[in-house]
C-alpha cells in the first residue's frame, strides 16, 4: 500500500489537532494498516462519501477493518500529543522523520535498546499541501504559499515553530534558534557545517538547515536527521562523525552486527530466522512487525532467494551514506 498525497490540515495550541485527507492506492488489496504515534487518538475515519469506517487503534498501528477500493482518498480526524516532538502554543518540534501523520503500513516506531525513534522516512516523493492554524510563524521544508500555509513535493514533512530566525546563506536557508548564542549561524553553521554541504553527496540537494531543540541524553537517531532536501541536527560539532552516527539509522547498525554474526556462525541466524518464523504462526496479526527484523530478513535472503553468501556487497552498502535500510 502507498500513499501518493496529503492534504493536511493542523490546528496547534495545547495540543495537536488534524482533519486531513490523503489518497492511497493499495492494488494488492493487503490488510490497511497504518502507522500513528499512539500519543495521537483517532477520532473518527471517512471514505470518499464522508461515511465513517470501522477502524482499530492499538499502540502505533491504526488498522481499517471495513473493505476498501484498491485506491482513494481517506479523511482522518485525530488528536493529541508527543512528549519529545511537541506541539503547543510555546513552540512546535515535528521532525519528517517521526509519525506526527499516518504512514502506511505497520512499523515498529521506536527502538528500546537505543532509547529512540527509529526515522520513517518515505523511499519516493510524496505531494504535500499543509496548513497549521497557529499563533506565531511556522517553518518547514515545503515552499510557503500563504501564512503558514505551505505546498510541495518531499519524502516528509518537517514543522518547526518557537523562538526561530531564518538567515539565507548562498542559497541555504538556515532556521536557528536566535538565543543559543553557541548556534548562531556565525558560530556554527558557516564553520563547521557550510563546508561539508560542500563536499559530501549526500548533501547535494539540501536546501535547508534547521537546528533541532536541545534535548537531554538524545538517541543516535535524533543527533543527525537527514533528508534529501533538509538537514536536522544539535549542532554541527562532529558534524563527520555525526555522518557515521547517520548510517547506523534506519537499522544500518543491526544489520552490520547481524552481517559479522552471519558470517561467523550462520547456525545462530538461522536459529534465530526459524524462532520468527514460529512467532509469525502464532500471531499472524503481527506479521509485518516480525519480517521487518533483520534476522528474519537476512534468513529470508539467504533462504529462499538463491544468494550466496557473498559479503562484499553488503558491506559496500553499511558504508555507503545514501543508502538506508527500510
Amino acid at each position: 500500500m502507498e500513499i501518493s498525497s496529503y492534504d493536511l490540515s493542523f490546528k496547534i495550541d495545547r495540543q495537536l489537532k488534524a482533519d486531513f485527507s490523503f489518497t492511497y492506492n493499495n492494488p494488492q488489496n493487503d490488510p490497511f494498516y497504518l502507522t500513528l504515534y499512539h500519543g495521537f487518538l483517532v477520532s473518527d475515519i471517512q471514505d470518499e462519501a464522508g461515511q465513517s469506517l470501522n477502524f482499530k487503534q492499538d499502540m502505533d498501528t491504526v488498522e481499517i477493518l471495513d473493505p476498501l477500493p484498491e485506491s482513494g482518498k481517506l479523511r482522518f480526524l485525530y488528536q493529541g500529543s508527543a512528549h519529545k516532538y511537541f506541539t503547543n502554543d510555546q513552540g512546535i518540534y515535528l521532525p519528517a522523520s517521526f509519525s506526527y501523520y499516518p504512514r502506511p503500513g505497520m512499523n515498529a516506531i521506536f527502538d528500546l535498546e537505543k532509547g529512540g525513534f527509529k526515522p520513517l522516512i518515505s523511499l519516493q516523493d510524496i505531494d504535500f499541501n499543509l496548513e497549521i492554524r497557529y499563533k506565531d510563524k511556522v517553518y518547514t521544508n515545503l515552499p510557503e504559499t500563504a501564512e503558514n500555509s505551505f505546498s510541495g513535493s518531499a519524502r516528509g514533512v518537517s514543522i518547526f515553530a518557537g523562538m526561530y530566525e531564518e538567515e539565507l546563506i548562498d542559497d541555504v536557508r538556515v532556521i536557528y534558534p536566535y538565543l543559543d548564542i553557541g548556534r548562531l549561524p556565525e558560530k556554527d553553521y558557516l564553520i563547521n557545517i557550510k563546508p561539508l554541504l560542500n563536499s559530501e553527496p549526500m548533501f547535494v540537494e539540501t536546501k535547508l538547515v534547521i537546528y533541532i531543540p536541545s534535548m537531554n541524553h538524545p538517541s543516535p537517531y535524533e543527533r543527525y536527521i537527514v533528508l534529501p532536501d533538509h538537514l536536522m541536527l544539535r549542532s554541527g560539532l562532529e558534524m563527520d562523525y555525526g555522518l557515521e552516527s547517520w548510517r547506523i539509522l534506519s537499522g544500518k547498525h543491526n544489520f552490520l552486527t547481524t552481517l559479522m554474526i552471519l558470517e561467523d556462525n550462520p547456525e545462530s541466524i538461522q536459529y534465530r530466522y526459524d524462532g520468527i518464523l514460529v512467532q509469525i504462526e502464532e500471531m499472524p496479526e503481527f506479521e509485518e512487525i516480525f519480517k521487518a527484523n533483520v534476522y528474519y530478513r537476512l534468513g529470508a535472503l539467504f533462504n529462499y532467494a538463491s544468494i550466496s553468501m557473498d559479503f562484499s556487497h553488503a558491506y559496500s552498502f553499511w558504508y555507503d551514506p545514501l543508502m538506508i535500510l527500510v
